[in-house]
C-alpha cells in the first residue's frame, strides 16, 4: 500500500503551457490587461512605462533594467512585425503579446 499523501506535490504539464499559448479565454485576457495598461500609463506612447506598468500590476515589483530592456526589445518588434502584417492596433496586439509571456511566466505562475 502507498502512504497517504497530505500535500500533493505541484507540476506542471505541457498541456497546461499549451493552454496559456492557444486559450481564447487567455488571449482575450491578455488584450484586456494590455488596455489597462495603456490606460493607466502615463507616458502611453512609451514603450518604457508600458513595461514597467505592466509588470508593476502582474508581478508587484519593477523590472531589472536588463528585463525592462529585453521587453522593449520584444515591443518593438511585435509591433514592426504586426504593423507589416496590416493588423488593426499593431501596438495594442504587440503588448497584448506581451501580457500573455508575463501571464505565462513562472514569476507569475509560482509563488516562491
Amino acid at each position: 500500500m502507498d502512504p497517504n499523501l497530505e500535500l500533493p506535490s505541484s507540476s506542471t504539464a505541457a498541456t497546461q503551457s499549451l493552454a496559456l499559448l492557444n486559450s481564447e479565454f487567455v488571449l482575450e485576457q491578455s488584450e484586456a490587461f494590455a488596455r489597462r495598461v495603456l490606460s493607466e500609463t502615463k507616458e502611453a506612447d512609451n514603450l518604457e512605462s508600458q513595461v514597467q506598468q505592466a509588470w508593476e500590476l502582474a508581478f508587484g515589483s519593477l523590472p531589472r533594467p536588463e528585463e525592462l530592456a529585453a521587453s522593449v526589445d520584444f515591443l518593438k518588434a511585435q509591433q514592426e512585425d504586426f504593423a507589416t502584417r496590416n493588423l488593426k492596433e499593431p501596438n495594442v496586439k504587440a503588448l497584448a503579446a506581451f501580457c500573455q509571456v508575463l501571464y505565462g511566466s513562472n514569476k507569475f505562475l509560482y509563488v516562491d
